[in-house]
């Protein structure tokens, strides 16, 4: 796979898969890339670490799942009733 800087990808790292965006090479090989569900950088450090060019219905699941996980950490907590 000819990887290319500035596309998308779904890559396999240390949590299961997630969509990425490759930014530039890295210095002592592989690619600097973004995740594009938290922003974060991150080294891909071989091709085997990516498992395929990522489609925009794909970029959309990761995005919708990505919200509604960050939605549920922001709910307030039921506080639970003490007995009288």
């Amino acid at each position: 796979m000819k990887v290319k800087i500035g596309k998308c990808y779904i890559a396999t790292l240390s949590k299961g898969e997630a969509p990425i965006r490759i930014e530039s090479t890295h210095e002592d090989g592989g690619w600097v890339a973004r995740t594009l569900l938290t922003s974060r950088m991150t080294r891909i450090k071989t091709v085997e670490q990516i498992v395929r060019e990522c489609e925009d219905a794909e970029l959309e699941e990761y995005t919708n799942r990505s919200n509604k996980r960050a939605s549920r950490s922001n709910e307030t907590p039921i506080a639970e009733e003490t007995p009288v």
